[in-house]
């Protein structure tokens, strides 16, 4: 057998080095339309037929697979072997071909993706894939992989990452589509976003900090749980890095155990036992070191991430694993999102994603999905069998893996120092570190820090070395007023007139920060006033301070809000945002700013129309907004550091605009559009701005009436660089 497998190598890497000399010959036909088509592409949504690679050195790629087929043609199916070797990135050209004959294409790099042989084909030598785009993007992903279905479970995977979309989860871009590796072979993968922050986008959600376990398997014992994303981390305090990490290593410490969780007030765990529920009655895993989370800081609560399920509830053979240790709660909760799901719109979805599926088809997986929760539900009735380990006996069980394997465990101290101790005989020691260092403890697995092997495990007293984040809540206080859901930290003070609906904010402490969210807000006059009385334009008296640790935060947020004539009014704010928007829709009627240090206004994910605005004395933006749809009627702003700004595939529409005294009146920002009808701009160093900022996205656009602009200075610039981006008038 290994005769013939090793002769079939040869003959192989004959043929390919052949056919991979004419790989170049077919880039001449291509299409070159993709410019003029990418606008409607990404507006439809529409997933390529095809993507495909041709490498800069197909020889080196072709040894390199081969190579590495024959060393995993042996190992067990689920076996892991990381083959670090055969798995670097290699310089390629990548071709996305739409429906129309459009084609489009990228430099980039692409290596083999996995480390199981379920991502290997030996008979085809085919492999999942893992790509980059270095000048493009698909549907605003940049980093993704190509996988071998049968390394999915194959349409369980596209469906259930279609069906968590729609049931308000976290899910990556997921479709079926083919490609080809140097113009050879032709094969069906599944197309999967691998990017953190591309993730969240594409799920419309703020970007922030993402969670996952490790994925260094040779050590279970001891792996807990690392930030995914730490390259994005520089807008968070390390200190609320770790003390979130901390609640995440609990929940691993303690198998998510919740029974124990809810002994800790800071750990809210309701939220994954739903998703977990879902998972299980879907016939799928939950292997700990393929899971991953998003911290949303505002309502303090890990969201769970669809990655790496294993779902077979499409198999024919299907069985579900029994857990008894679900919350009872959870499974009527996931019964109630199933039961209001829109069956129609995930068909769309799914078709969207390659797999078809009729409506009669998935009423019956749905219902499936259903009576499995069901079942859970009654078992649960029924008998519960939770871990007999109690806290201590699973912490000295840790403890001694811990010694076992030489580690020391790390406190965070502060941002220079770093407290290590022995796991042994429990001596400490204050160490110096660098910031690139402390970065990887949050990261990695562990870290080799001055010849010993050193990982984070808690911030608690578990251990008796009586270390505590003083902070470890954002938001300590809750009340409702009417059917206003509100938190704020400290430094908050807050009266209310229910009879005339009008609500007073006031800030005792500059950094203080209050949330309003899941609320209907209709005929509510809401005024926030900060404890400082001037500013200057460019001041940093009310700027960021690196000691706080919740600066990510707006001094006024709205999240998940239903506005209906509401008035906002807002002076004297000092937080990196002083009103943040997120996720929201409806109509402001009035909204008024005067002297903040930072951003007067951001908005993202929403759809709000405002009939007047007025801001004065920025210290940054007067607007800034990001991904969905805004209309203002009237909009007077003055002495803002920066103008207006939309960015990220948002359009916004103007009536009436009167501007003065900013670098730049009106920017718009990858894949942005902005129509503006009335417009009087003064004093400012450029009226108008187009530009592509980012590879995620394209150019932007905008259209202005032209007997009804005015402009005294230079009226307008494209990005140089830019050749997607236009200015025009109509």
């Amino acid at each position: 057998m290994k005769i013939i497998f090793f002769m079939k190598i040869f003959y192989t890497i004959i043929f390919l080095f052949f056919l991979s000399n004419l790989a170049s010959s077919e880039t001449n036909t291509l299409n070159k339309n993709c410019k003029g088509n990418l606008n409607k592409i990404n507006f439809d949504n529409e997933r390529p037929i095809s993507i495909n690679v041709e490498t800069l050195n197909p020889r080196k790629w072709t040894k390199n697979l081969l190579k590495m087929l024959s060393e995993t043609q042996f190992i067990n199916k689920a076996e892991y072997k990381t083959l670090d070797e055969y798995r670097n990135f290699h310089k390629a050209k990548v071709i996305v071909n739409y429906k129309g004959n459009i084609s489009c294409i990228y430099k980039g790099e692409v290596k083999i993706h996995g480390g199981t042989r379920n991502h290997r084909e030996n008979k085809n030598q085919t492999t999942s894939l893992r790509i980059k785009l270095f000048d493009g993007h698909i549907l605003n992903h940049t980093h993704f992989a190509l996988l071998l279905p049968k390394s999915r479970n194959g349409d369980n995977e596209v469906f259930g990452a279609s069906l968590f979309r729609q049931l308000n989860f976290i899910s990556p871009l997921t479709f079926y589509t083919k490609t080809k590796v140097n113009n050879i072979i032709p094969y069906k993968v599944i197309f999967q976003a691998r990017d953190d922050n591309e993730v969240l986008f594409y799920n419309n959600t703020r970007e922030g900090i993402v969670f996952a376990g490790n994925k260094t398997r040779g050590d279970k014992a001891t792996s807990l749980s690392r930030i995914s994303n730490i390259n994005f981390s520089n807008q968070f305090s390390k200190q609320l890095l770790f003390s979130t990490l901390d609640k995440l290593n609990t929940i691993y410490l303690f198998g998510f155990s919740e029974k124990i969780l809810n002994k800790y007030k800071n750990i809210n765990y309701f939220n994954l036992s739903v998703y977990e529920a879902l998972v299980i009655s879907m016939g799928g895993g939950l292997e700990k070191e393929d899971r991953k989370f998003y911290y949303n800081f505002s309502r303090e609560f890990f969201e769970p991430i669809f990655n790496d399920t294993d779902l077979t509830i499409l198999n024919k053979n299907f069985t579900k694993t029994d857990n008894l240790n679900l919350n009872k709660k959870a499974i009527d909760e996931a019964l109630f999102k199933l039961n209001s799901l829109d069956i129609q719109g995930l068909q769309n979805e799914i078709a969207k994603n390659n797999l078809i599926m009729n409506e009669d088809e998935l009423r019956k997986i749905i219902l499936k999905i259903n009576n499995n929760l069901q079942t859970l539900g009654e078992m649960k009735d029924l008998k519960n069998k939770e871990n007999p380990f109690q806290e201590n006996d699973i912490i000295n069980l840790y403890i001694q893996n811990l010694i076992q394997n030489d580690f020391k465990i790390a406190f965070y101290h502060d941002d220079k120092n770093i407290k290590i101790c022995s796991v042994k005989n429990k001596e400490c020691s204050l160490e110096k570190i660098s910031q690139k260092k402390l970065l990887e403890i949050l990261s990695e697995q562990y870290v080799d820090f001055k010849n010993s092997k050193v990982k984070f495990v808690l911030n608690h007293d578990l251990y008796n070395y009586k270390i505590n984040f003083k902070n470890d809540i954002n938001y300590k206080n809750e009340i409702k007023i009417d059917n206003l859901k509100i938190k704020f930290t400290d430094g908050i003070k807050i009266k209310s007139d229910i009879e005339n609906r009008i609500i007073e904010i006031n800030q005792t402490d500059n950094a203080a920060k209050i949330l309003i969210y899941d609320s209907l807000i209709e005929n509510w006059r809401i005024s926030i006033k900060g404890p400082n009385k001037v500013i200057s334009k460019l001041a940093s008296t009310l700027g960021l301070s690196n000691e706080e640790i919740n600066r990510h935060m707006g001094c006024l947020t709205f999240k998940d809000i239903k506005f209906k004539d509401a008035s906002l009014e807002i002076r004297n704010l000092g937080c990196k945002n002083s009103v943040h928007i997120i996720n929201s829709n409806g109509n402001i009627t009035n909204y008024f700013s005067n002297n903040t240090s930072n951003d007067a206004l951001d908005i993202d994910f929403s759809n709000i129309t405002f009939n007047d605005l007025k801001i004065s004395n920025s210290g940054s933006e007067c607007i800034s907004l990001k991904t969905g749809y805004y209309k203002f009627f009237n909009l007077s702003a003055d002495n803002c550091m920066h103008g207006i700004s939309i960015g990220e595939n948002g359009f916004l529409e103007i009536e009436n605009l009167n501007f003065s005294f900013a670098d730049i009146a009106i920017t718009a920002k990858d894949s942005s559009n902005i129509i503006l009808k009335n417009a009087k701009i003064d004093n400012t160093g450029l009226c108008l701005f187009a530009m592509k900022k980012n590879i995620n996205f394209d150019g932007s656009i905008i259209k202005y009436k032209k007997n009804n602009f005015f402009c005294k200075y230079k009226i307008k610039k494209v990005q140089d660089t830019d050749e997607f981006s236009k200015i025009s008038f109509f």
